[in-house]
């Protein structure tokens, strides 16, 4: 269903305009009032840190997905990145044993690759909510599960905005996001809002693309539009950095942070193969000051200087760099262990290495 109505979360009609589907439509609303609790029907009330800003289009994102559902959700070869990201992302499950988290929302979820991962009952999550801008990816991802045995969490899919979550504060335990959050335009308010949906001792993990990705193709159109062109435009969107990244989770108020790094090489025969994978995926350009057309002559140029400055070890191909942040927060909570404040200790470590305290080893 979708949680983007004009006033309330579920939008009737006026009587006047009910037609055949009354019937069918009164059976949904049934079943989605028991999700009511976690589901906020007002945007603001939930904080944002700050002021959105324009980098993105998120409608032509919206598009590119919708395009690429069906390879995307229905192919096991459309993309392995994505598989093998929400593989190494939801391993950290398995570190929590003594824990459960029974509600779980997937931020941006892009079909069957989370979910998969949970099918083994990791982490004790009985209902996970889907949600993802693009209506066509939910769609095609249901009519998958309905053809197969149903195993894991109940899926509960949500047709939103990463950008303006519709939930209401401490109403899930775990919140998941793979390779999405790289499109948010007002990243720190996103990062918020999900701190603010946790239930104390809740976790949000998240992986997403860093600022070395793809930085060959980024040089490769650099050098091409400078030749032809005479100029430069973005082809490659801005990515952040670690640092970045574990700064966002101590000012939206996660307790013990974590972020990691891991970069992946992928070879492909050429920039073009490369170029049509990113479409397959849906992750094609969408920032505001791209360019609408690209010359066929800066296309090849571009081609041509990938394969010069960066070529596989065989010679035969390219390489491109994938660098993936993994994010790992804690919602705060009594039991947590907490350092003392800065000033406080009692022991001066001159006097411990001088022998007053004794020998350490």
């Amino acid at each position: 269903f979708s949680a983007n109505p004009p006033h309330s979360l579920f939008y009737l009609p006026p009587r006047s305009r009910r037609g055949r589907a009354w019937k069918t439509m009164s059976a949904i609303l049934k079943t989605l009032r028991s999700f009511q609790p976690i589901l906020s029907s007002s945007r603001t009330s939930i904080r944002c840190l700050s002021h959105p800003a324009a980098i993105f289009r998120r409608d032509i994102k919206r598009s590119q997905r919708d395009a690429t559902a069906a390879l995307l959700v229905s192919s096991d070869d459309a993309d392995v990145l994505y598989r093998e990201v929400a593989h190494s992302l939801l391993d950290r499950v398995v570190d929590f044993r003594n824990k459960s988290f029974p509600t779980a929302l997937e931020l941006g979820s892009r079909g069957k690759y989370v979910r998969e991962n949970l099918e083994d009952g990791r982490g004790g999550i009985e209902r996970l909510f889907q949600l993802e801008l693009s209506m066509d990816t939910l769609s095609i991802d249901k009519k998958l599960r309905e053809k197969q045995d149903p195993k894991g969490p109940m899926v509960i899919p949500l047709n939103a905005d990463e950008e303006m979550l519709p939930l209401k504060p401490e109403s899930v335990d775990m919140a998941i996001s793979n390779l999405t959050l790289h499109w948010i335009n007002d990243l720190p308010g996103t990062i918020s809002q999900v701190y603010d949906s946790l239930r104390p001792d809740g976790i949000f993990l998240g992986s997403m693309l860093g600022g070395s990705t793809l930085k060959e193709l980024r040089s490769a159109f650099a050098a091409a539009e400078a030749e032809r062109d005479g100029g430069h435009s973005p082809h490659v969107s801005p990515f952040a950095y670690a640092p970045d990244c574990a700064g966002l989770l101590q000012r939206a108020g996660f307790s013990m942070p974590t972020v990691d790094v891991d970069t992946i090489t992928v070879r492909y025969p050429d920039a073009f193969a490369l170029m049509r994978h990113l479409q397959v995926m849906g992750e094609g350009n969408a920032a505001m000051l791209r360019r609408s057309f690209v010359p066929r002559e800066t296309l090849i140029a571009a081609a041509a200087a990938y394969h010069a400055m960066y070529p596989s070890t065989d010679g035969e191909g390219i390489v491109a760099t994938f660098e993936i942040i993994y994010m790992t927060g804690w919602k705060p909570h009594a039991s947590h262990s907490e350092g003392k404040a800065p000033g406080s200790a009692s022991v001066s470590l001159k006097d411990i290495g001088s022998g007053t305290y004794g020998v350490i080893g």
